[in-house]
Formats: C-alpha cells, sequence, structure tokens
C-alpha cells in the first residue's frame, strides 16, 4: 500500500526546508545554525496553534522524556521535529495537549483520592490492589474518557483540523 507523502501543512510550509543540507559554502557551524533557526521557527508556529486554539498564552516546551502531557499551564510534547510529517504530528500533540489546559478541571485529579467511591477500593482490596493502584486505574481510564470528549470538541469546533 502506498502512502500520500504530501504533509498537511505542505500549503503554508511550502519553503520551509526541514532537511539542511551541508552547503559546500557554508561552514558546519553556519548549516547547525541554519537548522536550529528552523526548528525554533517549527515550535513558535506550535506554540501559536495551541494560543489560537485555547485562547491562552500557553508555553509549550520540548523534552525527550516521551511523554507528551501537561500540567494545566505548560504543554510538554516529546517530538523531534525533523521532516515536516513530524510538524504535522507535533502540532496534533502540541493541540490535543493544550485542549487539556483549557478544559479540564484538574482539580478532579488533585481530589481523586476522596471521590473514589469506598465501594470500588473494597472490591478491589481482596483482588490484592493497593488503594494507589486503584486511584491510578480510575487515573488513567478518566483521561481515555476526557481525550475521548477532547479529541471530538477539537474536531468538531476547530475547522480543519481531523
Amino acid at each position: 500500500m502506498k502512502y500520500d507523502t504530501t504533509s498537511h501543512s505542505d500549503f503554508w510550509l511550502d519553503n520551509f526546508d526541514f532537511d539542511v543540507e551541508d552547503d559546500a559554502e557554508l561552514n558546519e557551524q553556519s548549516n547547525l545554525t541554519a537548522s536550529l533557526i528552523r526548528l525554533s521557527m517549527a515550535r513558535r508556529a506550535i506554540a501559536n496553534f495551541v494560543s489560537i486554539l485555547t485562547g491562552k498564552t500557553i508555553p509549550v516546551l520540548f523534552n525527550d522524556s516521551g511523554h507528551n502531557m501537561t500540567d494545566g499551564s505548560v504543554v510538554y510534547i516529546s517530538s523531534d521535529i525533523d521532516e515536516t510529517g513530524d510538524f504535522d504530528s507535533a502540532v496534533g500533540l502540541a493541540l490535543h495537549e493544550g485542549s487539556h489546559v483549557a478544559f479540564t478541571d484538574f482539580r478532579v485529579v488533585v481530589d481523586l483520592w476522596q471521590n473514589i467511591p469506598r465501594e470500588l477500593y473494597n472490591i478491589a482490596e481482596p483482588k490484592g490492589f493497593t488503594k494507589q493502584e486503584v486511584a491510578e486505574f480510575v487515573k488513567i481510564v478518566l483521561n481515555i474518557i476526557e481525550d475521548r470528549y477532547i479529541d471530538n470538541y477539537v474536531y468538531t469546533t476547530a475547522p480543519g483540523i481531523s
């Protein structure tokens, strides 16, 4: 099966070259500088998309941890942006996490331990699950449900995102 290699962002990244080839006329330092400038521009554009979606100025930081997440005030993305297709993925991840900032009630997570019905702990305890494991499981399930809600909301309210 052959896949379409064009990027969704090709129309506005028309002259944005992710592949910085060594130019015989430029030294290694100049090529590195050009590559870093392109990466910085891509990261700034991603942060701008998050601001447009959420209506807030939310910092978008890139990390090496392999986790895409938010703490409610900052979006953390673990994405390499080496080529145009990577850019589309990074935008999608950032928009999803930015939507959590806009729509998630983070107090629910803080108060989660207190809001889990005692009956759930009573069912899990004889099966060898600790209270912490039950709470972590409930947190994961809530996050999955909220992810579906957020994705649906963004797909239906933000034109051009799908």
